[in-house]
C-alpha cells in the first residue's frame, strides 16, 4: 500500500551538515523532507519567527512506513529548551 499526502507547502530538502552546531536555515511554512543517516543522527533547523506567531511542528515516520520514533526539541536563540515532544511511538 502507498501513502500520499497533498500539502500547500514548500518542500525543503534536508542538507547536511544540519546538527546543533550547524543548523539548516529554513523558511516557514514548509515541509522538510529528510532522512536518518545513522542511529545517532540528529537534524537541527533554524527558523525565524515573530513574537505572537503560532506554528505547528510535526515529525512523521510511521505514516511513511519507517520504524522510527522521532523526538522534537525546540530551543530559543540562547539554546534554552522551550519544548520537547516524544510521541511515544505514535508516528
Amino acid at each position: 500500500s502507498a501513502t500520499t499526502m497533498t500539502a500547500d507547502l514548500s518542500l525543503i530538502a534536508e542538507q547536511e551538515p544540519n546538527d546543533r552546531e550547524h543548523p539548516q536555515a529554513i523558511a516557514t511554512p514548509g515541509l522538510v523532507v529528510g532522512r536518518i543517516a545513522s542511529s545517532s543522527d540528529q537534524d537541527a533547523y533554524l527558523v525565524t519567527w515573530q513574537k505572537g506567531q503560532t506554528w505547528r511542528i510535526r515529525a512523521q515516520s510511521k505514516l511513511w512506513g519507517f520504524n522510527v520514533d522521532p523526538l522534537v526539541y525546540l530551543y530559543d536563540k540562547n539554546g534554552t529548551q522551550l519544548f520537547r515532544s516524544d510521541d511515544a511511538g505514535r508516528g
